[in-house]
This record gives structure tokens, C-alpha cells and sequence, in this order.
């Protein structure tokens, strides 16, 4: 099943689930509707015309919260699944940090042993370059001597 359809059918089954509530709301209130003839709910208690339609008022808002309760429950399932699914974006996240922090470190540590290393060459190259040729110049081999200065 493609995408497209896969959406349209998801799509029709809400649909559907919202028709049926709806059904069943206006069977609740029409229930409600039809409440209040003159028999007394318990023996001994009756309601006036105003206390019936205050009561019948109170039933259909009851409906109407029920339905909402409903709606809500599925809103609060969908962000619950939204959790769940970011936590596990933070927890692969925090993963990639640690793994980059790891990466950080031993570039830095392999950084700081090899300025240990060269630092004092570097610092004899600017300070005298020419008397650091001759040097390297008179300790090398004549093979590399050659080779040194034919590519200056």
C-alpha cells in the first residue's frame, strides 16, 4: 500500500470513529429530550418544569464532556507516542555528543603531544632561521643536504 493511500485510509477510519461518537451523542440527548414525563424518578421526589429543564441542561453538558474526555484521551495517546519518540531522539543525541566530546579529546591530546614535540623548532625558525639551516646543514648527510637545498 502506498503513502497516499495509506494516509486516505487513516484519514477515513477518523472519520468514521467521529461519525460514531457523534451518533452516539445525539442518541444520548435525545434520551435527555425525552426525560422528564410526570413519573417521579423516586417515589415521593418530583422535579418542577424548571428543575427538569435545569436537569436535562446539566445531562447534555455531561455529553458534551464525556465526548470531550474522549477527544482529549486520544490527544494525549498521540503526545504521549510524541514522548516517547523524542526521548529516544535525546538519548541518541546525547549518545553523539559523548562521542563527539570522546573525538574532541583525543584530537586535542594528539594536538598538544605534537606542539610539545615541535614547539622548540618552530620557536628556532623564527628566531634564527639562518643559524638552524646551518646547523641542520652540518649534522645531515650530503645526500639530504642536497636535496634541502635544491628545494629552496
Amino acid at each position: 500500500m502506498d503513502e497516499q493511500a495509506r494516509k486516505t485510509k487513516a484519514r477515513v477510519d477518523n472519520l468514521n470513529v467521529q461519525i460514531t461518537v457523534k451518533e452516539k451523542a445525539k442518541a444520548t440527548i435525545k434520551e435527555v429530550d425525552a426525560m422528564g414525563h410526570s413519573l417521579p424518578l423516586v417515589p415521593g421526589v418530583h422535579f418542577t418544569e424548571a428543575e427538569a429543564a435545569k436537569l436535562k441542561s446539566l445531562a447534555k453538558k455531561g455529553v458534551g464532556i464525556d465526548k470531550r474526555a474522549d477527544e482529549y484521551k486520544e490527544k494525549i495517546a498521540a503526545l504521549d507516542t510524541k514522548i516517547i519518540s523524542l526521548n529516544s531522539q535525546i538519548t541518541s543525541l546525547k549518545q553523539d555528543v559523548s562521542s563527539i566530546a570522546r573525538d574532541r579529546d583525543t584530537w586535542k591530546a594528539n594536538y598538544e603531544r605534537l606542539w610539545a614535540e615541535v614547539k622548540g623548532f618552530i620557536h628556532a625558525i623564527r628566531r634564527a632561521p639562518q643559524r638552524l639551516m646551518a646547523f641542520i646543514n652540518e649534522h645531515l648527510p650530503n645526500t639530504q643536504n642536497k636535496n634541502r637545498e635544491e628545494l629552496r
